[in-house]
């Protein structure tokens, strides 16, 4: 965005990244562009690993993509727009499974 009166100073928007959103942020009062890729997007697995399985205890920490669907799942009127889009046309990966992208999308639509 251009410096000066005619476009900066109009057109505030807060800018954050994946480390600005941890558990618990306070969501910003105005405007936000949060820039972010893909990778984040990871959920928490519903298979249990062999630790979890014997012990009955959850020893993963809350996967960034679950922060980060808490947190955008906050905004009603949330845009978002996706640079290489080109990636996710199909709906299954090579591995059979859905696209991480996809199924964080469908679950944050599916919250509102």
């Amino acid at each position: 965005m251009p410096e000066g009166a005619h476009w900066r100073d109009r057109f505030y928007l807060e800018i954050l990244e994946p480390g600005d959103v941890q558990p618990n942020t306070t969501p910003p009062d105005g405007p936000f562009v949060f820039i972010t890729n893909w990778q984040q997007f990871r959920l928490k697995s519903t298979a249990q690993n062999l630790w979890a399985q014997c012990t009955g205890e959850d020893v993963e920490e809350m996967p960034r993509g679950e922060i980060i669907l808490d947190f955008l799942s906050q905004y009603p009127d949330l845009i978002i727009m996706n640079d290489e889009a080109h990636h996710v046309h199909g709906k299954k990966g090579a591995k059979g499974e859905e696209l991480v992208w996809r199924k964080f999308m469908n679950i944050l639509c599916d919250r509102f």
